[in-house]
C-alpha cells in the first residue's frame, strides 16, 4: 500500500507541474479543456483533451482554425468549433 501512495503522489505532482507550467506559457483562465460533444468528429472526439492558448487578435484567424469560445449567452458554457467561414462587417 506505501508503493501506491507513493506513486498516487507522483502522478499528482506531475500533473501540478504540467498545469502549473502549461498555465504560465498559456496564460488563459484554464489551460484544459475537454471535448463534450462529438460535433468535431473527426478531428476531435468526446473526452478528448485541449490544451488551449489565448491568440490574442481575432485578426489571425483562417478558415479551417479550431477556436475555444465561451457561450455567448453566459460563461457558464465552453464552445469548440471550427472556423467554416469569415465575413467582413
Amino acid at each position: 500500500m506505501p508503493g501506491a501512495i507513493k506513486d498516487i503522489a507522483i502522478v499528482v505532482t506531475g500533473v501540478i507541474i504540467v498545469w502549473g507550467v502549461l498555465h504560465f506559457i498559456f496564460p488563459t483562465g484554464s489551460p484544459f479543456y475537454i471535448v463534450s460533444s462529438g460535433s468535431m468528429i473527426p478531428t476531435l472526439n468526446v473526452n478528448d483533451i485541449l490544451v488551449v492558448g489565448d491568440a490574442g487578435s481575432f485578426n489571425d484567424l483562417q478558415v479551417g482554425d479550431v477556436i475555444v469560445f465561451h457561450r455567448p449567452a453566459g460563461e457558464d458554457r465552453v464552445i469548440v468549433h471550427r472556423v467554416s467561414e469569415i465575413q467582413a462587417d
